[in-house]
């Protein structure tokens, strides 16, 4: 995929390009309103969920492989790596991925420290945190970011019922153009599966009378069925990042 920046303008915004080699792929963001849109993003293991974190808050845990207690959000204390962080909409709402479950304890941070980092679920409810699945995150009444096909491998079965023997509507690509992109969202879901609208877009750089301000058009609109969480519980959609 090409490195050019993917994403719609706004007349007089900013452009910021922001690259995680880390995990393999490349996300952009502006400045100003957001207009994003998602591109792919290759985690090779989302974890059985996320617990939301934020930087300043400490939180304690123990190292089986360390046998010690390390405290992370401490300066100097561990340096997170960014394939044991997921990004919800913006890179100011932060998720650490949960990778397994143990007794009332999970495992975060396994690509951070070695062993990972088992933190008890009593010391995250008391710095006010909760473990979410991805399916959790996606079926919010209230999504944080536009939505984008995260497949690299296939495009993602649009079809006219929640099922895989649906008649199948379109299969909907992930976003590899500058000048032609999905725009989706989640209308209701049952299940793994969403109810989901398709806006098929094509960016109008020099005419911003489109899209609200952004830099784009719609020039179709299909709606149906998507198995947006897969087998393993990772998901098929996920959101654009912007810098807020």
């Amino acid at each position: 995929m090409s490195s050019s920046a993917f994403c719609l303008y706004k007349c007089t915004c900013a452009i910021l390009f922001l690259s995680f080699l880390a995990l393999n792929f490349n996300v952009y963001a502006q400045f100003g309103e957001v207009c994003g849109i998602m591109e792919p993003r290759d985690s090779t293991n989302w974890g059985i969920g996320a617990v939301k974190w934020e930087k300043a808050t400490n939180i304690k845990g123990y190292s089986d492989k360390a046998k010690t207690t390390i405290v992370i959000g401490v300066p100097g204390s561990v340096e997170v790596q960014a394939a044991d962080l997921v990004y919800v909409g913006s890179y100011g709402n932060i998720f650490l991925k949960v990778f397994e479950t143990k007794g009332t304890s999970y495992k975060v941070l396994i690509n951070s420290i070695d062993g990972g980092l088992w933190v008890d679920i009593n010391e995250l409810k008391s710095k006010g945190l909760a473990f979410q699945t991805y399916a959790s995150i996606m079926f919010n009444d209230k999504p944080p970011g536009t939505l984008g096909v995260n497949l690299f491998k296939s495009c993602l079965n649009l079809r006219a019922e929640p099922s895989i023997n649906g008649k199948l509507i379109k299969c909907i690509s992930k976003n590899v153009s500058e000048n032609a992109f999905h725009h989706i969202t989640i209308q209701r879901h049952k299940e793994a599966w969403a109810f989901i609208v398709v806006q098929e877009c094509v960016s109008t750089p020099d005419n911003v009378d489109f899209g609200e301000g952004c830099g784009y058009k719609v020039q179709n609109e299909i709606r149906g069925w998507a198995k947006v969480i897969d087998d393993k519980g990772y998901p098929n959609l996920w959101f654009s990042l912007t810098k807020y």
